[in-house]
């Protein structure tokens, strides 16, 4: 599990269900440098890697996404500045960072569930 899922967890789930398509993309407009980076390696980078198993549903849909916006993604995961990551986020958008985010919230709310909290 990645550091800051503990963190970050609480966030992702709001992104995902508590917030429309327009409040998501707001917010991705505004992040912060470690939430992108957060975003970029434990929620974007296992999806497009296939590091994680997707029902057929969510796969086709998550692959649909990955077409339309892979430059996006390559950007994302690059190592160009905050900015110009920051702005590839907001430019995959809510909807697809939702479909994202369907598939990587419960393992990783299961691998912090098998984590005991640190004092």
């Amino acid at each position: 599990m990645g550091s800051g899922t503990r963190y970050f967890l609480p966030l992702l789930h709001i992104l995902q269900s508590s917030l429309s398509e327009d409040e998501r993309q707001i917010v991705l407009d505004h992040l912060d440098q470690r939430t992108t980076d957060y975003i970029a390696e434990h929620v974007v980078r296992p999806v497009l890697s296939a590091q994680i198993s997707l029902s057929p549903e969510l796969n086709d849909r998550v692959k649909d996404s990955i077409r339309t916006y892979t430059p996006s993604f390559e950007m994302l995961l690059s190592t160009a500045s905050f900015k110009k990551r920051r702005r590839a986020l907001a430019q995959i958008g809510g909807e697809t960072l939702s479909l994202f985010l369907e598939a990587r919230i419960p393992p990783l709310a299961s691998q912090l569930k098998k984590k005991p909290l640190e004092e």
